[in-house]
């Protein structure tokens, strides 16, 4: 199904709403990142220009508005985006992976196991010059800014923060995808 920006504010926005607070801000922030182009696959159904968005979107749109708390920049919310469409590459098999799907992407494996009743994180992790070089010729590397940024099932048991060299990472923001999507997924479902 597919919503407008307005819509999918409406519906990040409910624990919010629920608290009594003004998602007027939500609201400004999702209507923002679709006109940027954060918001991915929309397409303009009026002559005002008003896009529509597939259902995948809103929980990109909720780790952006959870993002945006930080003061996370648009440029490395669009770095999330790249790692969000990744295959992972040494995840352990969750239970949906167990059945024989196969990955569609990294934010999709997230959704699919959180409405499987898993645990998920996306961590964002500064490394140190060296281990962002090995990092580098690994994978889920961002160059210039010397992140590291990967969406990770709780049940794989490997430490992706780390790096190749056994030096820590400066900084790790984690966020817990499964608190965040589990009202969404009971909300409007797992998107094709």
């Amino acid at each position: 199904m597919f919503r407008t920006a307005t819509e999918i504010a409406a519906i990040i926005a409910v624990p919010d709403t629920l608290q009594g607070l003004d998602h007027a801000d939500t609201h400004r922030r999702v209507r923002h990142w679709a006109a940027k182009g954060l918001l991915q696959g929309g397409k303009a159904v009026d002559r005002r220009g008003t896009q529509v968005f597939p259902a995948l979107e809103t929980y990109r749109a909720r780790i952006f508005d959870a993002l945006a708390d930080f003061g996370i920049a648009a440029e490395t919310l669009r770095q999330v985006s790249i790692a969000a469409v990744r295959h992972p590459s040494r995840m352990s098999a969750p239970s949906y992976g167990s059945a024989g799907n196969l990955s569609r992407g990294a934010l999709h494996d997230a959704i699919r196991g959180v409405a499987a009743g898993e645990q998920w994180n996306l961590v964002i992790a500064t490394l140190p010059p060296l281990a962002a070089q090995m990092r580098g010729m690994v994978d889920n590397y961002r160059e210039s800014k010397l992140l590291h940024i990967a969406f990770e099932w709780a049940g794989d048991p490997v430490d992706h923060t780390g790096s190749l060299d056994k030096s820590k990472p400066y900084g790790v923001l984690k966020l817990d995808l499964t608190h965040l999507f589990k009202p969404i997924v009971e909300r409007i479902g797992v998107p094709a």
